[in-house]
């Protein structure tokens, strides 16, 4: 599986509708939402396509893809991985606030 960055750094979050601790992730961060930020639900053939789409705000990229999710050993969400030159420069348990994943844009290298 590829995602096109071309050159640019990007924050993958990775949620399901049914998660709890998603819930703030999922509300956005209050105003537009960041253009290097992408929501990675599991397929649709295990995630309700429907409630992704109520639950996604307006303006943001989401990818529904299972494969997305084995391809980054994703096995709870919320997660995140930052990924800029190719390479994942992070990853680990979401935060848990909007403030903390824009803190990830602006970490580190790329």
């Amino acid at each position: 599986m590829e995602v096109g960055l071309e050159g640019r750094r990007l924050v993958l979050l990775f949620l399901t509708s049914s998660c709890s601790g998603c819930r703030p992730l999922w509300a956005g961060p209050g105003s537009r939402w960041p253009d290097k930020v992408l929501l990675v639900t599991p397929s649709p053939s295990t995630e309700n396509a429907r409630e992704v789409a109520a639950l996604a705000p307006a303006g943001c990229d989401v990818l529904m893809s299972s494969e997305a999710w084995h391809a980054f050993g994703v096995t709870a969400a919320p997660w995140f991985a930052v990924v800029a030159g190719g390479l994942i420069t992070a990853e680990g348990a979401a935060p848990a606030a909007w403030a903390q994943v824009v803190d990830r844009l602006d970490a580190g290298p790329g």
